[in-house]
C-alpha cells in the first residue's frame, strides 16, 4: 500500500536526517523547500493521523515540526500518536496557545522547543531548524550512551519480568517485616492461592505450625547480618488444607544504607520427593528390623546389602561381605546341579524358593528356608537380586527329633505287639506235665 505522506524535501545522501513536518502551510512548506534542497534533510510532510501513522511505521524520525493551526490534525492528536518517540519537536504556535503547549509537553518525554507564528517566521524558520538539527547531532557520546544503558535497563527489566513471572519455581519478594510484596504465577500454584490473596499476607500464616520456630530462626539470622542466603526444607499449609514440602532459597537484599530492604524466595515443591522418602525410609526400617535374614545382590551375584538379622544368625558382619558372593556360606552338602538349577530359575526371571544347608562364620551348619527373586526396573532386566531367608535349625531339630520319637514309638508298638502275641499263644497252649 502507497504511504500517505509527502517528500517534499530530500538528497540522495544516505547519511540523512529524516524530519516530519505536520502541516499544511503553503509558505512554510515552499520555505522549507527553497531552503532545504541541497541539504542533507528529509522533510516528510503530513496533514492527517492516518498519513501520521503510516509515516512512523515506516521512517524514523529524529525531528518533528507541528503546526498548531493545522486544520487537519489538531496538536492533541499529534501529541498522542508521537509521544511514545524519542523526538525532539518544534511548536509552531499562536500567542493563544502557549498553555495548551505546556499542558501537552508536560504528558511526555520529548524535549520541545517552541517558535510564535508571526510575520517573521517564514524567514527564520530554516535558521531555527538548521541550529536544532545541527544541536541534536552534537549530541555528545555520554548522552548516546546514557540512552543505549537506559534502553538495555528497560530490555532487562523486561526480561527479569518475563523470568520471574513464568518461572518454573515459585518466586516471591518479601518484606523485611514478613509480608508478600509480589508472588509468581508457580508460587501461587504450588500454594493455591491467586496473587490477590496472598498479597500483604505474613509468611507464618502459610507456614506449618511444627515449622515456625525453624522460620523464625532463620529469619533471626538473616536480620542479624549471620545470614545472606539460606536454602533450608519447611512445610506450607495450601488453601485445601494440604501438606506442601518445598525446598526453600532466600536471599537478604539490602539497600544503599545497607538496610534490609526486601526478602528474594525461591520455592521448590518437593511433596512428592518427601513422600517417596518416607515410604523408602518405612521399607527400609521394615527390611533392618526384620525377624528374616535379608540379602540383595547386583545382577553378578555380589552382596549389596545385608540385613542386621544376617550378621546375627551367620555372624558375618555387613562389612565383611559386602561385594562378596553368597557362596561364602556354602557348606557343600548340596551339589552342582543344585546350585545350576537355582541360577537358572533366577536368570529365567522367576522366584526360586527351597531349603538350603548353609555354613555359619563359625563352621557351624544350618538350615534355611529361602526365596530368592530378581528386582527388575523394566520386564526385561535385572538388575539386582533379593534373597529372604528364616533359619530354620530349630524346625529341622524338631523334625528330627519327631521322627526319632515316632521310629521308637512304632518300634515299641512293634515290640508290644510281638510280646502279646507271644503270651497268646502261650496261653492257648496246654501245659505240660
Amino acid at each position: 500500500m502507497k504511504p500517505n505522506h509527502s517528500l517534499i524535501a530530500t538528497n540522495t545522501d544516505k547519511s540523512l536526517t529524516y524530519v516530519l513536518l505536520l502541516s499544511n502551510d503553503k509558505a512554510i512548506i515552499n520555505s522549507i523547500k527553497q531552503h532545504y534542497g541541497k541539504h542533507r534533510y528529509h522533510f516528510v510532510q503530513c496533514t492527517d493521523a492516518n498519513s501520521l501513522d503510516d509515516s512512523l511505521r515506516e521512517i524514523n524520525f529524529q525531528l518533528a515540526i507541528i503546526d498548531t493551526d493545522n486544520n487537519d490534525l489538531t496538536i492533541q492528536d499529534a501529541d498522542r500518536i508521537i509521544s511514545t518517540l524519542n523526538l525532539l519537536v518544534i511548536y509552531l504556535i499562536s500567542s493563544t496557545q502557549n498553555k495548551l503547549l505546556e499542558n501537552i509537553s508536560k504528558k511526555n518525554g520529548n524535549q520541545y522547543y517552541s517558535i510564535k507564528k508571526d510575520n517573521r517566521l517564514i524567514h527564520e524558520l530554516p535558521r531555527f531548524i538548521s541550529n536544532i538539527i545541527e544541536n541534536k547531532s552534537s549530541l555528545s557520546a555520554n548522552q548516546q550512551k546514557q540512552q543505549f544503558v537506559e534502553e538495555q535497563l528497560r530490555a532487562i527489566k523486561k526480561d527479569f519480568f518475563h523470568v520471574f513471572e513464568y518461572a518454573n519455581i515459585g518466586i516471591a519478594l518479601v518484606s523485611p517485616n514478613g509480608y508478600y510484596l509480589k508472588i509468581n504465577e508457580e508460587f501461587c500454584s504450588i500454594l493455591g492461592y491467586s496473587s490477590e490473596e496472598i498479597k500483604d499476607i505474613h509468611y507464618n500464616f502459610f507456614t506449618h505450625p511444627d515449622d515456625l520456630e525453624l522460620t523464625q530462626n532463620v529469619y533471626s539470622r538473616f536480620i542479624s547480618g549471620q545470614l545472606k542466603k539460606h536454602t533450608y526444607e519447611k512445610r506450607y499449609i495450601g488453601k485445601k488444607g494440604n501438606i506442601i514440602w518445598v525446598s526453600l532459597s532466600v536471599t537478604l537484599l539490602h539497600d544503599s544504607s545497607n538496610n534490609p530492604k526486601h526478602f528474594i524466595i525461591h520455592i521448590q515443591d518437593i511433596t512428592a520427593k518427601k513422600q517417596d522418602e518416607i515410604k523408602l525410609t518405612q521399607f527400609y526400617k521394615s527390611v533392618e528390623q526384620s525377624p528374616a535374614i535379608v540379602i540383595i545382590t547386583d545382577e553378578r551375584g555380589l552382596i549389596t546389602y545385608t540385613n542386621p538379622k544376617f550378621e546375627e544368625i551367620t555372624g558375618y558382619s555387613a562389612e565383611e561381605v559386602a561385594g562378596k558372593n553368597p557362596n561364602i556360606l556354602k557348606s557343600n552338602h548340596h551339589d552342582d546341579s543344585f546350585y545350576k538349577h537355582l541360577w537358572a530359575t533366577l536368570k529365567a526371571g522367576n522366584t526360586w524358593k527351597g531349603e538350603l544347608i548353609n555354613k555359619k562364620k563359625n563352621g557351624k551348619l544350618y538350615w534355611e528356608s529361602a526365596s530368592i527373586a530378581p528386582i527388575k526396573i523394566d520386564t526385561n532386566h535385572s538388575t539386582h537380586y533379593i534373597a529372604i531367608k528364616e533359619d530354620i535349625s530349630e524346625k529341622k531339630k524338631l523334625e528330627r527329633e519327631l521322627i526319632s520319637a515316632k521310629d521308637a514309638a512304632e518300634k515299641s508298638a512293634n515290640v508290644k505287639a510281638s510280646f502279646l502275641k507271644i503270651m497268646s499263644h502261650e496261653l492257648r497252649t496246654p501245659l505240660n506235665a
